[in-house]
């Protein structure tokens, strides 16, 4: 019984130890009686690969602890219409015509997003730059708007940030529906430009 039970110990710990194998380990035969110091032995030999492993799994499960960043770069963007046209250089997209330029997003199940921030320009102050955070349901069916903002009523001239950190549906469920980042410039005519949006988040 005693060998029966060294057995299970051994197997079970070893099979959790992915990350740090168990070596070393004396091999018992059946009828053979077990010395204590080879018994002792394997188990502080599987107990130091299972203490490894979960400063490892800590380690793994802290460095997802606190916020947390995904970064949309103008790169990124599709134009809603085919028909639409623009330029991009190193740090922006410009749209010529068009008003509805597109990303999809991933986040990991169950983040909760805390705010959206995007990097525009502005030139016009009778036209704006907004963008707006959409989810899906899988099928392609709009289910919520998460966050929008825009540079209606901030307008300062050129560069600006704009904000939405007061979000709605804003706990990624993977399982139900997708995600998309969405940017629209009401008067191309005017050279407004995106550069990049950031997604903060946090996960519980």
């Amino acid at each position: 019984m005693f060998l029966l039970t060294l057995t299970l110990v051994l197997t079970l710990a070893a099979g959790s130890a992915w990350a740090d194998a168990v070596t070393g380990l004396t091999t018992f035969t059946s009828g053979t009686p077990a010395v204590a110091d080879e018994v002792n032995a394997n188990f502080a030999e599987v107990a130091d690969s299972v203490d490894d492993n979960n400063t490892r799994i800590t380690n793994l499960q802290n460095s997802y602890a606190g916020t947390q960043y995904y970064v949309i770069g103008h790169h990124e963007l599709t134009e809603s219409q085919n028909t639409y046209s623009y330029t991009q250089n190193d740090v922006a997209l410009n749209p010529t015509t068009g008003d509805f330029y597109y990303s999809n997003f991933h986040l990991p199940q169950g983040a909760i997003v805390q705010s959206v921030s995007a990097y525009v320009e502005d030139n016009d102050a009778s036209s704006y730059v907004a963008f707006y955070v959409d989810r899906y349901t899988l099928d392609g069916s709009t289910s919520g708007i998460l966050g929008s903002a825009a540079t209606t009523g901030i307008f300062a001239g050129g560069n600006t940030i704009i904000t939405d950190n007061v979000l709605s549906n804003n706990v990624i469920d993977n399982s139900t529906y997708m995600y998309s980042f969405k940017i629209k410039f009401t008067d191309p005519g005017t050279s407004p430009s995106f550069s990049s949006a950031r997604i903060t988040y946090t996960m519980p």
